[in-house]
């Protein structure tokens, strides 16, 4: 899933996010699609990426192999070690946007979080556990970190990888979010929503929509209004032929066929000179 947020700057500069849940399928072509996704996200200069139950379904360290080198920045609020309690990823991060002319900025807390599941439990780093706690109080603490003096953010963005209704009761208990950005199965908006002070949007999943949120400041630095438009990626927008390239060079590794006796159970090998 990702959303694009525009600010009314001169040249306005783009800030690209993405909720989460971005690993594909355990397999070797899942695994290729994942770290050629990641790349591509790289590439485009995404700013901040939530970590999703579906990313450490395997644990830590499988997660850890899946990122390195990516020079992404994950974010997870309430993904926490069992003993401890204490956030495996780091539960927020600041993002300063400016004008080319540096003389506008805006500073953008974004902080993510997953669905609450109880029995979630996978290896954790340094040989503990991993579990998921209920959104809640921890995306509260993250809000309040984000807001005090030092930090001080003019926006606050939730990340959410979870159903819409519980991104609402979120929204609605935790103070001082202004937009929450999720995704959660093919759940996509179809009209503005709001809840407890914050806006909210899902775009669907898969990469077939793209939210883009404009926010128009007034002064301080403060919001006074924000226009949303959902972009479903057919062919009305045309290639970049820079990632076209990169596209069609990915190539995707031929699945072993499982075998039973002398027979051959699986695709049948591609025609030479085929595709």
């Amino acid at each position: 899933m990702v959303n694009t947020f525009r600010q009314t700057f001169p040249e306005t500069p783009v800030t690209l996010l993405d909720s989460g849940n971005f690993s594909d399928a355990p397999s070797p072509t899942g695994a290729l699609k994942t770290r050629a996704l990641l790349r591509a996200m790289r590439d485009l200069g995404y700013a901040a990426v939530n970590v999703g139950e579906r990313d450490v379904r395997f644990g830590y360290d499988q997660f850890a192999r899946t990122v390195e080198g990516s020079g992404l920045a994950f974010v997870s609020s309430n993904i926490v070690d069992q003993q401890s309690g204490k956030p495996i990823f780091p539960t927020h991060v600041v993002i300063n946007a400016s004008s080319p002319d540096e003389k506008h900025k805006l500073r953008i807390g974004v902080i993510g979080a997953v669905r609450f599941n109880p029995i979630f439990l996978q290896p954790g780093p340094n040989g503990g556990e991993m579990t998921i706690k209920h959104p809640k109080e921890r995306v509260e603490g993250a809000v309040q970190a984000l807001r005090q003096e030092k930090e001080a953010v003019d926006l606050v963005v939730l990340l959410a990888a979870m159903h819409r209704d519980d991104a609402r009761r979120v929204a609605q208990d935790v103070a001082g979010i202004d937009f929450v950005i999720g995704s959660y199965g093919g759940v996509f908006s179809t009209e503005q929503e709001s809840s407890g002070g914050s806006w909210i949007f899902y775009s669907g999943n898969q990469g077939k929509r793209i939210g883009e949120t404009r926010i128009f400041l007034g002064e301080p630095r403060e919001m006074v209004d924000q226009s949303t438009t959902l972009h479903l990626m057919t062919s009305i927008y045309p290639a970049d032929p820079i990632m076209l390239e990169f596209v069609n060079s990915l190539r995707l590794p031929q699945e072993a066929p499982e075998q039973s006796g002398d027979t051959v159970v699986g695709p049948a090998p591609a025609t030479p000179g085929g595709p």
